[in-house]
């Protein structure tokens, strides 16, 4: 086990007693405080570090005059709580003890914390130009001067213990700092500075890929049945050594579950598979099998001579995407479990007396966990080989499906990755925290789709969860509902994202950012980035900062009712008026549930939905669809949220 991996396995008791060890020198400060930070303008912000146990630490900012006095306690730990006045600095804050540390060119004003997966951590040197009128990233550069916006960038940290203290600083807005900025937060940034005309610091959390899960404490993912067992686990094994051993067993386990339910049963990798699908190999998977994420059974038969009997050789498959097992002759060879090895290259070598003159029966057990799965990928060969033979494998192949990914149990495993439980919260989420902030924009949602169902749970427990870790009472919390993409195999799963962020909206003090107009079907990653901190910075300014003249969103669905043959819906946010453009995106259905396309008119602030087809309609869908389209609109120009007035189950599981 490697030092790192030490350190991320640690219980939370080792790690209080090395964050109080570090205590034992000068006074210091988490890395979250620094030189050209901003700070909360008029609240009460928090100051804290470590010193000698015992030690009395004063805390003094030159805005006051007056300091602050602390004692650290038996761990080393000190804290303050400033009260700070209107925006404004440059300032100084001077912490003295037995040193004297002094934080210059501070400012104050309002902070927001941004988070999220790719689409957050998406950087302003790769957006496309916008609605807004923005020529492109060359422009954004040459304009992004601007010494009144502070950016903090966490590093992509894991851990499964709590992590004060991370690698990072502050920096005021510049051509070289902005580039690898959030570009949705430093839009947002602009914005809020341009109409507030104050400091604004942003704080970048945020990591591709990553699941809400990872995002979310220990003790908010307990109320969840399904990650119990897990977050039980993650407390109980204290040591080390024991908890990767222990981890270890667990996973394996897992693995050896993936069969459960292939063809022929646990002997699947020696039972006749003559009846299954054929594919050809070596091959980028399409059709059905390129829409599938979830467990992939393939054989082949391979007839060998004399020769081969008795003998060691090595098999070759290329890559493999993502993850697999093989077997010969039902011997398990080789198989690579961890993420992020999918375009290695499979060499496995088959032990002497394995192989057989006749009939010999070649399994790959292949997990794909999201995109398009591949065996042959790399050097696009498939092959068996000895010291003095070759036999191409390359050919049909029989395959059939296990399970979905949607229907294996959570992964236990000491392979830590970003999707880990917790393990995000506890590294670059409780590492900045409770440093004051304003609110909180979130934009995360796609690598949930296959647990849609769940997500207006977790997104709302994840928001009460860093609510109650910062401790500033319900703090704005503003996100961006997922943009139209072309997920491949897409059974409703995605509109029920959708459909869940927008059920998270009952949480107090939220709102959400529609993008069904400014996304790219073909690209998961849409880069016009500025309307979307735009829409995002419309929620503070009208919901947080009192602009009553700011519309915060599009329309979004409230209530229906049926008169005769029509369907009357009414909306939040319509008293701009509304907007109808083709192709509109509007469905009805009778009491037969089978939905046909609808048309649409606007009476006032009252959308009227009808067909010539049903003459006694019952709901009404929009947008109901990973691509849209997206036809409905207010008088601001903002798109309607996706939505339905139907409850029925489609055959993908429905949001609670």
């Amino acid at each position: 086990m490697t030092d790192e991996m030490r350190r991320l396995l640690c219980p939370i008791a080792l790690c209080l007693n090395l964050l109080g060890a570090q205590a034992g020198a000068d006074v210091t400060l988490p890395s979250v405080f620094g030189d050209s930070m901003v700070l909360q303008r008029e609240s009460e912000v928090p100051i804290w570090g470590w010193a000698n146990p015992g030690e009395a630490v004063t805390v003094e900012p030159s805005w006051s005059g007056a300091g602050i006095t602390a004692e650290a306690d038996d761990e080393g730990h000190w804290r303050v709580v400033v009260e700070t006045p209107e925006a404004g600095g440059p300032h100084e804050i001077k912490i003295a003890g037995t040193n004297t540390i002094t934080l210059s060119d501070v400012l104050l004003g309002e902070v927001w914390l941004c988070s999220g997966q790719s689409n957050m951590e998406w950087p302003v040197s790769r957006i496309g130009p916008g609605s807004t009128g923005i020529a492109g990233v060359a422009q954004v550069l040459a304009e992004a001067n601007r010494p009144g916006i502070r950016l903090l960038m966490v590093p992509n940290t894991i851990s499964l213990h709590p992590r004060t203290d991370l690698r990072m600083s502050w920096a005021p807005a510049t051509p070289e700092t902005v580039r690898d900025f959030s570009a949705v937060g430093y839009f947002f940034g602009m914005k809020l500075q341009d109409e507030l005309d104050v400091p604004i610091g942003l704080i970048s959390a945020d990591w591709g890929g990553t699941r809400i899960e990872a995002w979310t404490s220990p003790a908010a993912l307990a109320g969840f049945d399904e990650y119990k067992e897990t977050i039980e686990h993650l407390a109980m094994l204290a040591d080390p050594e024991g908890r990767s051993s222990v981890l270890g067993d667990m996973d394996e386990g897992w693995w050896n579950g993936l069969d459960e339910g292939a063809p022929g049963g646990a002997a699947w990798t020696t039972a006749n598979a003559t009846s299954w699908k054929s594919v050809e190999l070596p091959a980028t998977f399409g059709g059905e099998l390129g829409s599938f994420d979830g467990v992939i059974f393939m054989r082949r038969d391979v007839d060998l001579d004399r020769s081969w009997a008795g003998i060691g050789a090595m098999l070759e498959l290329g890559s493999i995407d993502d993850m697999d097992d093989v077997w010969v002759n039902g011997k398990h060879v080789g198989g690579i479990h961890e993420s992020g090895r999918w375009n290695e290259a499979r060499r496995y070598d088959v032990p002497a007396g394995v192989l057989r003159e006749g009939r010999n029966e070649v399994a790959i057990r292949v997990l794909d966990t999201g995109g398009l799965a591949t065996v042959g990928g790399v050097t696009d060969e498939v092959v068996i080989k000895s010291i003095s033979s070759s036999l191409d494998l390359s050919g049909p192949w029989h395959y059939a499906f296990g399970r979905t990914m949607s229907q294996l149990p959570a992964r236990m495993s000491a392979d830590l990755n970003a999707n880990s439980l917790t393990v995000l919260y506890h590294a670059m989420i409780e590492s900045v925290a409770p440093y004051a902030i304003r609110g909180a924009i979130w934009y995360q949602g796609e690598s949930n789709r296959e647990n849609a169902a769940r997500y207006a749970d977790l997104m709302r427990t994840m928001i009460g969860d860093w609510r109650s870790l910062w401790g500033r009472g319900p703090f704005p919390f503003y996100f961006v509902q997922i943009a139209p993409f072309n997920y491949g195999g897409d059974a409703g799963e995605t509109a029920l994202l959708r459909e869940a962020q927008l059920r998270a909206l009952d949480t107090m003090n939220t709102g959400m950012v529609v993008t069904m107009d400014i996304g790219n079907p073909q690209d998961i990653h849409p880069t016009n980035k500025q309307d979307v901190g735009h829409r995002l910075a419309r929620w503070a300014l009208g919901q947080t900062y009192g602009h009553d003249d700011v519309v915060c969103s599009g329309p979004l669905y409230q209530s229906m009712t049926v008169h005769d043959d029509e369907i009357h819906l009414a909306f939040r946010f319509a008293e701009t008026g509304l907007e109808v453009r083709e192709p509109a995106g509007f469905l009805i259905a009778g009491a037969d549930r089978r939905f046909v396309t609808a048309s649409a008119r606007v009476d006032g602030e009252t959308l009227i939905v009808s067909s010539p087809g049903v003459a006694e309609p019952v709901a009404v869908r929009y947008a109901w669809d990973a691509v849209g389209p997206a036809g409905l609109f207010n008088g601001e120009g903002l798109p309607a949220s996706p939505f339905r007035t139907d409850d029925w189950d489609d055959g993908v599981e429905m949001a609670p």
